[in-house]
């Protein structure tokens, strides 16, 4: 097995176990996007070229996001999703695609687990052509308006990518 291979299947074993044992310890019952309910409303940026909302689905049993970006003051969405929680598996799931000016469509599936103040995702992003790559992504909150984003290759040796998000209501 490669060693890129191994590392993937022992965050995502990790990551599963903490989910199937994810309680509150308030009422026993299984965390689930409540704890993500805090990105609800305002516009999420990074920087001044870039923002992410976030809104209730049906029934509150999905968040949608959408991912804008921002060139020559003209906004383009990039990405669109919804995150919801598995009960099955314990743990929050989404998926999204994302498409960036000319480049091929690509399918996002994540796979996370929330707890108080962070969302640790594993996601697989996967090309029309079949070609996947594997990703962490991390968001700690580090207050209501504010939460600091990293995104990791597990394949690649490149650095990873990290942001804070700021919400402004506008």
């Amino acid at each position: 097995m490669k060693i890129k291979q191994y590392c993937y299947l022992l965050i995502a074993t990790n990551l599963l176990f903490q989910s199937l044992f994810a309680y509150s310890n308030a009422n026993d019952e299984p965390l689930n996007l409540s704890l993500m309910s805090n990105m609800i409303g305002g516009k999420w940026w990074l920087g001044t070229d870039n923002y992410k909302t976030f809104e209730w689905g049906l029934g509150r049993t999905q968040i949608k996001m959408k991912h804008v970006i921002i060139e020559e003051n003209k906004e383009y969405v990039v990405a669109e999703g919804f995150f919801y929680y598995s009960p099955n598996s314990f743990s929050i799931k989404g998926v999204s695609t994302f498409q960036y000016k000319n480049q091929q469509p690509r399918l996002l599936e994540y796979f996370g687990n929330v707890e108080e103040g962070s969302l640790d995702f594993v996601y697989k992003s996967i090309l029309p052509s079949g070609e996947t790559k594997i990703y962490t992504e991390k968001w700690q909150w580090v207050d209501d308006n504010q939460y600091r984003w990293t995104l990791a290759s597990l394949e690649d040796d490149a650095d990873a990518k990290k942001g804070i998000y700021i919400r402004k209501y506008n």
